[in-house]
């Protein structure tokens, strides 16, 4: 679950009669029930059973958030700056 820049592990076990078995989810709330478990459970009851796709890996990285964030023109203009200045990195990037 995704939370602004924060990402969370949470995990939802239930079974066939779709009683809830177990819960887990890696923020540091307190309460039994946290609001992201609360958002996955009402996204999965909400949503058609073939519409449901979801990621292996839900965990992004600082770094990616913010390549994902950047302006494509600057950071163009960064990598070519990276780049005239490093060979080896020139070099890697040309491969």
């Amino acid at each position: 679950m995704d939370e602004n820049n924060d990402s969370f592990d949470v995990n939802i076990e239930v079974n066939s009669q779709g009683i809830l078995l177990n819960h887990t989810c890696d923020c540091e709330s307190k309460s039994d029930f946290c609001r992201h478990k609360t958002a996955l459970l009402l996204f999965i009851t909400n949503s058609p059973k073939d519409s449901i796709k979801i990621k292996d890996s839900i965990k992004v990285s600082q770094l990616e958030l913010l390549i994902d964030e950047a302006d494509p023109e600057k950071l163009k203009a960064w990598v070519k700056s990276l780049l005239a200045k490093n060979k080896d990195f020139e070099l890697a990037f040309t491969h």
